[in-house]
């Protein structure tokens, strides 16, 4: 043991020794592995936050899962009526508990000492079926879960406020607070990990459900209204229960509930999903992305071994004297191949060290391809290091230290033992074998490095096409103004005649063409209302549940959306109005083909009221970029509004926009400056968070795919440099025979193209396979991009060109008379 123990200090000290000898060596390696390293640390940093371990402070969390809505064209939403929260908590016994929440805005104290802060409206036994216990007072006790308006006006808040706000004083247990204009008493603080159940998000608040009218999550008491949905779901598993056990019971309690409830259920279904499936987070948006990064992150980690590989393999080959003759004086051949891997081990391990530095500070490089927002965002755009990041890095200097050591350490582990004590220095048979390798590592680099870089030219191909989508309206010039009037504690009829006085004011203020107001911004995640048409008859288990917007006057002229027939909304559609509706042309097309739709009636769940169709507007794209045509219909905000909702002002500029900003600040200003004005921004920001996977994807596969670019240019350049320097005395006697200059780099550049072209074919291939697998995401192209790949191949070309001229002229510079006195 201890003659091992001996050994092994021994080749610490000499790998040290040699290291020291070779600091350029030393160096380039440790940045290479370094930054790879770094890059894989961040990715999974990201995936770890986002898909592993969406919820800190949750006990179990593994055992968490989110129970969702499917309707019938299959499309998930983590949305919930009430009752159907109840039903589902009664009848799902599979899992031994189900809460619900609501993400919602707050306002928290009054006047000057109002405070606007992100929370959840939850259930009774939220904090119970998390595990999460508070660090002072109390959570929600399971004796207030009755279905009771405003019984229980209690809230827990975050350590983060009690911090900043109440400077972590105690006192404020049992504190009535205003939230949204009503008394709360604040009842518990979390612990300081605990951020709330929305991934990606770092929440203060948190308010008992019976209160969420109150609260702003409604527009009325919701308890036997099947057809607002503002609840996601949360369930924990029951004791050696499987997600699969749980959903299928789910699912045959939503047949029974659409059975049960036909005109609000027809066609829909549930089911459990693990947290990272959920809906309800950035992870439906960045789970695609992120699993692809993690890939090719792992790619360039590839490449960078291979690169330290080729110089480690270098230094071999002018150490194979020294392997020679330290096998001739008995050294075992393990040991020498113990050596090399501890050489490997000790470039790795620094490379860590470097690698989890620039963690931290690309950690939050995803923070800034985010679209702008105010949402207090945290946890995949605050890296900090950790136990699972340190234990992540470990892995991956393992990984790189046995991949980068293992070639140059079978390499010397069989050197020539009668070369060595021959002192054959130059043309063994050796030497050919780990040119040979070197030139494979190569050709693997570049088989890499085209994978990424095709991987990128497909996704920026893909983000080129969706940007260019027609959306079907003209975002342009367009700002949006974000209000909660609600939370200010206006009333429904208020907020209604805050909008209609706002936009009266707007018109015909400098720089306002046009001014309207709306509960949801284009491409946001509609609501949606069950709807009966007059003469239709719904086919058995057909969805009767089609998307909605309720709008303002001149919302259609603003956005730019044609009006195929009919009218638009007027002032005169108000609540005293009849009730009326426009429609795009997907739902004259599914429910009227061939007919006039004009002066068709439709009945809305939502007080059973008929509303007549007064116009027809072409169809636009409502959720996403990418999908199809769907029915959707328009109805005035006047006569189709409850209170609850973030209201939505758009202004239409002409000239400057600061202009018209202006006129918006004063208008709301005069007519109350307390009313909740959040944020403004053009609806081209807005726009940008729909497009934000395909962003996200494009940008950071592209910056993979130049990293791993420029990793692949080093270690082609590394090789052809260090074979030219190896035949320099032969290129200076071919030169004094008469070769030319042309004749020795044409040569030099064809060793190198060769080795690239090698590379593309294997990567052509590989990357066809990859974009197959990742076709989902892909738009408007076809894996076999020809672009992508052909973009790929010219870059990598002009690498392998600028890698191999270097060295070769380099080499022509060599005097022939000096290699032929020294030969």
């Amino acid at each position: 043991m201890q003659r091992a123990a001996s050994g092994l200090l021994h080749d610490l000290r000499s790998g040290l020794r040699l290291l020291y000898n070779d600091l350029y060596l030393a160096a380039v390696a440790v940045l290479t592995l370094g930054l790879a390293i770094a890059v894989n640390t961040t990715v999974f940093s990201w995936v770890d936050s986002v898909l592993l371990r969406p919820i800190p402070g949750a006990a179990a969390a593994d055992r968490l899962v989110a129970l969702e809505k499917v309707s019938s064209s299959g499309e998930m939403q983590a949305a919930c009526a009430y009752p159907d929260f109840r039903d589902f908590q009664k009848g799902a016994d599979l899992l031994s508990g189900l809460a619900a929440w609501h993400l919602a805005a707050f306002t928290i104290g009054t006047d000057q000492n109002a405070q606007r802060v992100y929370g959840q409206i939850v259930s009774a036994n939220f904090f119970a079926l998390l595990g999460v216990k508070p660090v002072a007072g109390r959570a929600f006790t399971p004796d207030e879960d009755r279905d009771s308006q405003a019984a229980y006006p209690y809230a827990v808040i975050s350590h983060r406020l009690w911090r900043s706000r109440f400077h972590e004083d105690r006192g404020v247990l049992g504190k009535v607070e205003r939230v949204n204009g009503h008394p709360v008493t604040i009842v518990g603080v979390a612990p300081p990990e605990f951020r709330g159940t929305v991934t990606g998000l770092a929440l203060d608040l948190w308010v008992h459900l019976s209160m969420i009218h109150e609260a702003g999550g409604v527009g009325s008491w919701p308890v036997n209204n099947r057809n607002a949905k503002p609840l996601a779901l949360l369930g924990r598993l029951g004791p050696g229960v499987t997600a699969e056990q749980a959903a299928a019971q789910v699912r045959a309690l939503a047949y029974r509930m659409a059975a049960a409830y036909p005109a609000t259920h027809a066609g829909t279904s549930a089911t459990v999903v693990p947290l990272w499936r959920s809906h309800a987070g950035v992870q439906a948006m960045l789970r695609s992305p992120l699993r692809i990064l993690l890939a090719f992150s792992g790619v360039v980690l590839l490449i960078a071994c291979a690169n330290v590989a080729n110089l480690l393999l270098a230094r071999s080959v002018s150490r194979r004297k020294e392997f020679g003759m330290r096998l001739a004086l008995g050294a075992a051949r393990w040991r020498l191949l113990r050596q090399v891997l501890i050489e490997s081990a000790m470039l790795a391990v620094p490379g860590v060290a470097a690698g989890l530095l620039l963690t931290l500070w690309l950690g939050r490089a995803l923070a800034l391809l985010l679209p702008p927002t105010d949402l207090p965002l945290a946890g995949f755009v605050d890296a900090e290091i950790n136990g699972r990041m340190l234990a992540f890095a470990s892995a991956a200097c393992a990984f790189a230290a046995l991949l980068s050591g293992i070639t140059p350490a079978l390499y010397s582990s069989r050197a020539d033992v009668a070369g060595a004590l021959l002192d054959r220095s130059r043309g063994t048979t050796a030497g050919g074998r780990a040119h040979r390798a070197r030139g494979w590592l190569v050709v693997a680099e570049v088989a890499l490095a085209s994978v990424a870089l095709i991987g990128a030219g497909l996704f920026a191909r893909s983000f080129q096409k969706v940007s260019h989508i027609p959306l079907g309206f003209d975002p342009g010039q367009v700002q949006v103004a974000r209000l909660f009037l609600a939370s200010a504690g206006y009333s429904a009829g208020q907020e209604r005649q805050f909008c209609r006085t706002l936009r009266l004011r707007l018109e015909g203020e400098h720089g306002v063409e046009a001014a309207s107001y709306g509960i949801e911004i284009p491409l946001a995640q509609a609501g949606d209302e069950t709807v009966q048409i007059e003469g239709y008859l719904a086919r058995p288990g057909e969805s009767m549940v089609i998307p909605r917007n309720n709008v303002g006057p001149d919302f259609f002229r603003l956005l730019r959306i044609p009006l195929v027939a009919g009218r638009e909304f007027t002032d005169r559609d108000d609540e005293k109005a009849p009730p009326v509706v426009i429609v795009n042309e997907a739902f004259v097309r599914r429910f009227f083909p061939g007919a006039d739709p004009i002066g068709r009636k439709l009945r809305i769940a939502l007080g059973a009221r008929l509303f007549t169709i007064v116009g027809v507007v072409k169809d636009t794209r409502y959720a996403s970029p990418v999908e199809e045509p769907r029915p959707y219909f328009y109805a005035p905000f006047q006569q189709m509004f409850a209170s609850g909702h973030e209201n939505y002002f758009f202004i239409r500029t002409r000239g400057n926009p600061a202009d018209a900003l202006s006129a918006l600040r004063r208008a709301i200003g005069g007519l109350d400056p307390t009313a909740g004005l959040y944020e403004v921004q053009p609806l081209t920001e807005d726009i940008r968070g729909a497009l934000y996977a395909h962003y996200i994807a494009a940008a950071l596969m592209s910056a993979l795919g130049l990293l791993a670019m420029l990793l692949a240019a080093v270690g082609l350049y590394s090789l052809m440099a260090y074979a030219v320097s190896e035949r320099r005395q032969e290129i200076g006697i071919r030169m004094a025979l008469g070769a030319s200059p042309s004749n020795v780099v044409g040569a030099v550049l064809r060793r190198a193209m060769a080795l690239v072209a090698a590379g593309l074919l294997v990567g052509g291939a590989a990357a066809l396979g990859v974009a197959r697998m990742a076709r989902s995401m892909l738009v408007g192209i076809g894996a076999a991009d020809p672009p992508a790949f052909a973009g790929a191949a010219v870059l990598l070309a002009l690498v392998g060109l600028v890698a191999g001229y270097i060295p070769a002229r380099r080499a022509t510079r060599v005097a022939p008379m000096s290699a032929l006195r020294s030969e």
